[in-house]
This record gives C-alpha cells, sequence and structure tokens, in this order.
C-alpha cells in the first residue's frame, strides 16, 4: 500500500502543473482592449484565433494600434486587405462585416533561431486594441469574444499537440458608451415625455401642457415653424392624431408613469 501511494505522489510531481489561459476585455471610450494571463502554463502560447463581435452595426476601427509585438505573425488577412487597418490580423471566416473579426496572431520563437527569434513570448498582457466607430451611433455597445473555431482557436500552445480543451477561460464583459453623435431634443430624454407631458412638470399632465401641444398640432419638422418636438410624443417628426391620442388619454388620467425611452429613437435629428 505504502508503495502505491508513493508511485502516485512521484507521478504528480512529475506531471506538468496545467493551469488556464485567461482571455478579457476592458473598455476606456470608445476604446477596447483585449488581454491574456498564462503566467500559470508550463508552455508558452504559440498562437491565438479569436472571434471578436459587437452586438450593434457600429465599425470596429484602428485595429493597428498597440499591437502585441511578441504575437507578429498574421496567418490570414481580411478580404481585400486593409477594411480595417494596416495589420493583417483578421481573415473573412465571419464575413465582411465590419462590426465583427477574426484575429490570428502568433509568434515565432525558438532559442536556436537564427533571425533574432530566440526570446520566447510573453506571458501575459495586452494583445491588441481597436476602437469602436461611435460617428453615427448612440447607446451601449458590448463586446463578446469567442474561439475561431475554422483555425482551431482560441490558442495554439508552444506544443501543438497539447489539449488546451477546458482550461482557456474567455470573458467578455465590456462594453462601450457611445455618446448622441447628433444633437435631439433634451426633452425627448423626459421619462413622461411619450406618453403627453409636453412641459416636463414631473409626470404630470395639465393645461400647460394642453397649451403647448395645441399650437403645435398639425406641424411637421423642418416644414412648419409650430413643430414642437415635445409635443411629438412618438418622435416622428410630425404632429398627428396618434400624438392627440396618446395625450387624450394622459389628460384624462391627470398624471402618466416615467417610463418613456430616451433619445431619438426613430432617428428623426440622428439618422441611421
Amino acid at each position: 500500500m505504502k508503495k502505491i501511494i508513493f508511485t502516485l505522489v512521484v507521478l504528480m510531481l512529475a506531471a506538468p502543473a496545467w493551469a488556464d489561459v485567461d482571455i478579457w476585455c476592458t473598455s476606456d471610450g470608445n476604446e477596447v482592449t483585449i488581454h491574456f494571463d498564462a503566467t500559470t502554463e508550463v508552455n508558452y502560447v504559440r498562437a491565438f484565433a479569436l472571434d471578436i463581435k459587437l452586438d450593434k452595426d457600429v465599425n470596429i476601427i484602428d485595429v493597428n494600434d498597440e499591437v502585441n509585438s511578441d504575437y507578429w505573425v498574421f496567418p490570414g488577412s481580411y478580404p481585400g486587405g486593409t477594411a480595417v487597418g494596416d495589420w493583417e490580423i483578421y481573415d473573412g471566416t465571419l464575413g465582411e462585416e465590419p462590426n465583427q473579426m477574426t484575429i490570428e496572431m502568433g509568434s515565432l520563437y525558438a532559442e536556436d533561431d537564427p533571425d533574432d527569434h530566440n526570446e520566447p513570448p510573453v506571458r501575459s498582457g495586452q494583445l491588441l486594441k481597436f476602437k469602436v466607430d461611435c460617428a453615427a451611433y448612440a447607446g451601449t455597445v458590448n463586446v463578446s469574444i469567442a474561439e475561431n473555431v475554422i483555425r482551431a482557436g482560441p490558442v495554439v500552445m508552444e506544443n501543438p499537440d497539447e489539449d488546451v480543451s477546458g482550461r482557456v477561460n474567455i470573458t467578455a464583459d465590456c462594453s462601450v458608451e457611445c455618446e448622441s453623435a447628433c444633437e435631439y431634443p433634451a426633452c425627448w430624454d423626459w421619462l413622461g415625455q411619450c406618453h403627453g407631458d409636453t412641459v416636463g412638470d414631473d409626470l404630470v399632465i395639465a393645461l400647460g401642457d394642453f397649451q403647448d401641444f395645441k399650437a403645435a398640432f398639425g406641424a411637421v419638422k423642418d416644414v412648419d415653424l409650430n413643430y414642437d418636438p415635445c409635443a411629438d410624443y412618438n418622435r416622428t417628426g410630425d404632429i398627428t392624431l396618434g400624438d392627440f391620442q396618446t395625450f387624450k388619454d394622459a389628460f384624462a388620467a391627470g398624471s402618466v408613469a416615467g417610463d418613456c425611452p430616451q433619445g431619438d429613437i426613430n432617428g428623426v435629428y440622428c439618422p441611421e
């Protein structure tokens, strides 16, 4: 029995101490950084193959800024060559949509390499940065990271036969807050405006709201000078019978709920 226990202890000490590779993202303004940490791994990461997507129809830009110089081998290229940046760190496996990309980044390390590639890559740090183009969108843009199945991602270790199944932890809990790219009426952020609150007086619908609505009824944005966006409850750019019905119901109730969506929800001032 003692011999069996001793044998097991020897085997455990001799076995590699497999650990994890962590991959995650952070954001600062409209800039997203992809990080990795493999400091507890026995071997170095040889290459990454990751799918990065944005959940809104906005562009990924400036991918060529601050790419990790230890992972400078880019096997794939985006169709057309420079659709996002000068670096060939993305391919067409996700299609050519500008809100998603596949990164393929490898090291070229060998202890006896004659071309100065004999320094091992870093075990942790920044993999790359990119920016989200907020020029035509206002709101939250969420970032997702997943392994690229076609490229045998998410990572390949220095020993390419090493099985990393279940040991690569990808966490994409970052997002970018795009501020409004254009000016829309401040009253479209009132929480009762869509229900008939024309003057913004604490969700109470009274004669003041009626007077403003009456003066603007029938007006069209950019056509009639009496167009009042605060009386445009459905925010379509014209004040019609639909707005009147909203006001009528609210006036009868006397007060409204504060649950209106904020912003230019139909793109009247901020067309997509």
